[in-house]
Parts: C-alpha cells; sequence; structure tokens
C-alpha cells in the first residue's frame, strides 16, 4: 500500500479564517476519510498518514503524540510541548470557535461516506459551519452539492 503524503497549513498571522476553512475542506476531501487510530478512535494524525481537521493545520515539528485523546479546546489549554504550545497558543487561539466546529465536523461519523467522501449530511454540516462563520464553501463543494 502506497502511503498518503502528509501535507499541513502553517498558520501565520496573516491567515485568514478562510484559507484554513478552506484549506481543511480540500485536505479532508483529498483524504475520503475520518483519520483514526488502529481502534478506530478519531487521532490527530491517523493510519496511513491521515490526519484530522485539526491535525493538518499542526506541522510535524509542533506536533506531539501527548495530545492525542486531547480535543481542539483542551489542546490550547494544556499543550505538553512547548513548541507545540506556543505554536498553538499563538497561532491557532484566535480561530479557536472555527477549529472547534471542523473538528466536530471530522468527528462525527454520519458527515463522512465511505464511497464519496462527505455525506450529504456532511456537506449540510459544511455550509452551516461556513455560514455561522461568516465564510464561502470551496467551489468544488458548491458543485458536488448540485
Amino acid at each position: 500500500m502506497v502511503e498518503k503524503e502528509k501535507v499541513t497549513l502553517e498558520i501565520a498571522p496573516e491567515t485568514t479564517p478562510q484559507e484554513i476553512f478552506d484549506f481543511v475542506i480540500a485536505h479532508l476531501a483529498k483524504q475520503g476519510s475520518q483519520s483514526a487510530n488502529s481502534e478506530g478512535v478519531c487521532s490527530y494524525r491517523g493510519l496511513n498518514n491521515t490526519m484530522c481537521a485539526i491535525g493538518c493545520l499542526i506541522p510535524d515539528e509542533f506536533y506531539d503524540p501527548s495530545m492525542e485523546g486531547a480535543n481542539v479546546e483542551e489542546l490550547l489549554i494544556n499543550c505538553e510541548n512547548e513548541e507545540s504550545l506556543f505554536y498553538i497558543s499563538d497561532f491557532l487561539r484566535p480561530y479557536d470557535l472555527l477549529l472547534f466546529s471542523l473538528q466536530q465536523f471530522h468527528d462525527n461519523s454520519g458527515n463522512w461516506d465511505a464511497v464519496n467522501g462527505f455525506s450529504s449530511e456532511g456537506l449540510k454540516e459544511l455550509t452551516y459551519i461556513a455560514l455561522k462563520e461568516r465564510l464561502v464553501l470551496p467551489e468544488f463543494l458548491l458543485l458536488q452539492s448540485q
């Protein structure tokens, strides 16, 4: 089996919520599935180089296995790795509500379809997140939902 390439978006002060949303949705659509460990539990870094909605925003140098099992709110409070703590608190914290919504989306198995990636419920949920956060759905999703 060929391992999937890991690509992350490193957040910078000039990164916009729309850029984060677009990157995460494109990542999840390309991946086509949840990121889970060998027990089937959603993971920031899962089997076959998969990454969850938040995992794809944490570059490898800031990722620490101790993050697993904590939701994004807990990460923002309790990150154990000093480098990770700096990155998460300085660059991810401003987007906490968006990140929490994206993590909930990823972790809800009802948002996924084994054949198509996102289920019809998942597409509705992404539309809701976009409206709530005043963002625009990526164009490829608009075409997919028609």
